[in-house]
């Protein structure tokens, strides 16, 4: 079997400790949304790149197959429902039932994007 370098091993071991250290500083808060007229899997991973610049965004998923967006935001970050919906209507893409709430040990579960409803909700 294969030892990695030393170096290796130190940088990985240190870059380990920053991400745990930087995850247990302040809780995190999460979005999810519906996603309208997304047409592929390109286009999903255009929307994720563009909300990654997003301030305070720490992870963005798009599904293309669910039309899920998934977002971890620091606390203190300002994209709200209006921001998100202005961004995604320059990509030519609609948002609808829009969540944003703390994040707790409860799992993960997709939004449906069939009963959805269409009223912007933010818990705080």
């Amino acid at each position: 079997m294969a030892m990695l370098p030393s170096r290796k091993v130190g940088a990985l071991a240190l870059w380990l400790l920053v991400s745990l250290a930087a995850s247990a500083q302040q809780p995190l808060d999460q979005v999810q949304a519906v996603v309208d007229e997304l047409r592929g899997r390109e286009q999903a991973a255009t929307v994720q790149d563009q909300l990654r610049l997003v301030p305070g965004v720490r992870v963005a998923r798009v599904d293309h197959n669910t039309r899920n967006l998934m977002l971890q935001v620091e606390p203190g970050c300002t994209l709200s429902a209006e921001t998100l919906k202005a961004m995604l209507q320059a990509l030519g893409l609609g948002v609808r039932c829009y969540t944003r709430s703390p994040m707790g040990p409860a799992p993960f579960h997709h939004l449906d994007p069939r009963t959805c409803g269409q009223v912007p909700i933010e818990v705080r």
